[in-house]
């Protein structure tokens, strides 16, 4: 099938192979209706891990969801490599039909060994994918597993800190569909019950502001900054009229209790409300909505933050700087950051600490939340002046 043109073959069922973290299915949210566009007829499974399965609930672009823990169902794919061929196929369809696809698309620059694996165990007509990146696989990898593909695009020739939104578009260029890179902005699907729990949740406004601070990071553990640091943010940027809105999942529980007894002891001026562990992901998005500004690390929140154009500040270490922050509103979405000379280090950091996010000054975030106060309060008197 030549995936440039339309044929008389189009596959029927399609699979999306996503099972990565939260933030990079929400910079992905933007090409499933391009796909759909593509494939209009076809009935298309999109396959995520589970904590982002609800991030989908409602897109009217794919048919079904698939939990990546549950695809096969026997664990964790780890077995030898050589554990596949003919036989497997024709056992795995007649005990599953579900499992058969027409075309299997895994739009991942850095895949790992298992994503091959398991693709190469489902019994798939055409599969696509990526090659010449050895992030998260070996060079052998690679080179292994690309007889397992009918096409796979070459993510070789780009940079390290090449911007998400564009291999996103450059994957599905490669799969025949052109658009800008406006057209590819993340989608959210959220509900009226999404909505009126944020507000139930956020609660009438205390201050004439809401600074949304959601501090956790995934992986590596050293991305997390300091209770101590977010304090003296806050107690150098000096935000009137401001109340605090503390975000994170049950991960973030803790550290963001801290902040909260942190900031009751050293700063009267900011009444806070602690969220943590209470939002689920549709929920998260539309109390981010209802934020004035944001202050966010590496993690889904500052990219749902970027996707509602909100005013952000972006705390960013070098491991995949560029590559998945900053984007969108410059204007808007904003960076903090340590400049060194070991940027691109894909968080395989050198030093005992991760230095480029650890030694990042409060002094710059508190200048950086400070601007889009300014920013937040001089549109409001606009808007004052406007109406009368």
């Amino acid at each position: 099938m030549n995936l440039n043109e339309p044929s008389r073959d189009e596959p029927g069922r399609i699979l999306i192979l996503r099972p990565d973290h939260l933030g990079d299915l929400i910079l992905f949210s933007g090409a499933l209706g391009h796909i759909r566009n593509r494939w209009p007829s076809a009935h298309i499974t999109l396959c995520v891990r589970s904590y982002g399965m609800a991030l989908f609930a409602n897109c009217p672009h794919v048919d079904r969801l698939q939990a990546y823990e549950t695809l096969i169902p026997f664990g964790k794919v780890n077995w030898p490599s050589w554990l596949s061929g003919r036989w497997f196929e024709m056992l795995v369809s007649t005990i599953a039909p579900s499992w058969k696809y027409d075309l299997a698309i895994l739009p991942m620059i850095a895949p790992w060994v298992n994503h091959h694996r398991i693709l190469q165990l489902l019994p798939v007509r055409e599969r696509v994918g990526v090659s010449g990146n050895v992030e998260n696989q070996t060079a052998g990898d690679d080179l292994y597993y690309r007889r397992i593909y009918s096409r796979q695009m070459n993510s070789s020739i780009l940079s390290w800190n090449t911007p998400e939104l564009e291999t996103n578009r450059l994957f599905l260029k490669f799969l025949g569909i052109k658009m800008a890179d406006e057209d590819l902005w993340p989608e959210f699907w959220t509900r009226d019950q999404d909505r009126d729990a944020a507000r139930e949740l956020l609660g009438a406004p205390r201050k004439k502001f809401r600074l949304g601070i959601a501090p956790g990071a995934v992986s590596p553990p050293g991305k997390k900054l300091s209770t101590e640091w977010y304090v003296e943010t806050l107690r150098q940027a000096q935000l009137d009229d401001t109340e605090i809105v503390l975000l994170g999942g049950k991960s973030e529980v803790e550290l963001c209790a801290e902040i909260a007894f942190g900031l009751n002891l050293s700063d009267e001026r900011y009444p806070v409300k602690n969220l943590a562990g209470t939002t689920k992901v549709l929920e998260l998005v539309e109390c981010i909505r209802a934020c004035d500004f944001l202050l966010c690390p590496d993690a889904a929140p500052l990219h749902i933050a970027a996707a509602l154009r909100k005013p952000v500040v972006g705390v960013m270490g070098g491991g995949h700087f560029g590559r998945f922050y900053p984007w969108g509103d410059l204007a808007l979405s904003r960076v903090v950051n340590k400049l060194m000379d070991c940027y691109g280090c894909n968080w395989e950091c050198k030093y005992e600490a991760i230095r480029c996010v650890q030694e990042i000054l409060p002094s710059d975030a508190a200048r950086e939340l400070q601007g889009l106060l300014g920013n937040l309060l001089k549109d409001s008197k606009t808007l004052t002046f406007q109406s009368k």
